[in-house]
């Protein structure tokens, strides 16, 4: 049952005392009839990027296929870096391996860290070996500049004086938090969305849902704490029997957490 090349069978006539050799040698083909090997397909990442660069991926097939086979991937990725996400089909020749890439954009907006992932499809001409790769992406954009804060000994104005007691500006991504809470049934439940200190650009605060933990797919939405502010609120009604209403930071803009961040809120009658 072993897959192989095809051979032959072949008989040649020695001499002898008795009689002379006209045609010496024949020989009889023997044809493999065995299936090759099923391909094993993995695919492999190359070195990270930073945004703008090509994320680089290589789908290796073990042992090579005989004739060229078409396999299904997915591109999915994580952050804003432009990157075309979804289904493409590489084509993976009797060298047993094809190379391809996924571009990034360059913008000029300072954003977390993100990455570019591809996943090898099951398919009817191979197997699937190793079926995820992943690339980094970094960011090269700066920091928003640093706001100045008065000092408070050299103004005489009672207001700066004020102005110079509100959060610091960040030196550079901030901090997102949110509290848990406890509300009566009948009240709204308040989440409050903090960050650590004062970010010139809005940041846009993601986020998700979920009544006892499971999810609330109309309560999702997006919250902005405006350039400037630290705080923004996000107001759900306390009503229904749901005794828990959990909020899910899934994507937050411009700073170091920007997602996995969750906070509930018990509610109580």
């Amino acid at each position: 049952s072993v897959d192989e090349a095809d051979g032959s069978v072949s008989v040649t006539v020695a001499d002898g005392a008795d009689y002379d050799v006209g045609t010496a040698t024949a020989t009889v083909a023997v044809a493999d009839d065995d299936d090759p090997p099923t391909p094993v397909v993995s695919v492999s990442a190359g070195s990270g990027v930073t945004e703008g660069g090509a994320a680089q991926f290589t789908l290796t097939a073990s042992p090579p296929p005989a004739s060229p086979i078409s396999v299904s991937v997915s591109v999915a990725a994580s952050g804003d870096f432009g990157a075309v996400t979804g289904s493409r089909t590489v084509s993976i020749g009797s060298d047993g391996s094809a190379s391809f890439s996924v571009a990034t954009s360059d913008d000029s907006v300072d954003e977390a860290d993100g990455s570019v992932s591809v996943t090898v499809a099951d398919g009817a001409d191979y197997d699937v070996g190793t079926a995820t790769a992943t690339v980094a992406v970094a960011d090269d954009d700066d920091p928003p500049p640093v706001q100045d804060v008065p000092d408070t000994d050299d103004i005489a104005d009672t207001d700066q004086v004020a102005d110079a007691d509100q959060a610091p500006a960040c030196e550079g991504k901030p901090t997102v938090s949110v509290a848990d809470v406890t509300a009566q049934r009948g009240d709204d439940v308040e989440f409050v969305i903090s960050i650590d200190c004062a970010h010139t650009s809005d940041v846009d605060v993601h986020y998700s849902v979920t009544h006892d933990g499971r999810l609330y797919i109309a309560g999702a939405g997006i919250a902005t704490i405006n350039s400037g502010d630290t705080t923004t609120t996000v107001t759900m009604p306390a009503t229904g029997s749901v005794a828990e209403v959990g909020i899910y930071l899934a994507y937050v803009t411009g700073v170091t957490n920007p997602w996995g961040v969750w906070a509930y809120g018990t509610i109580t009658d």
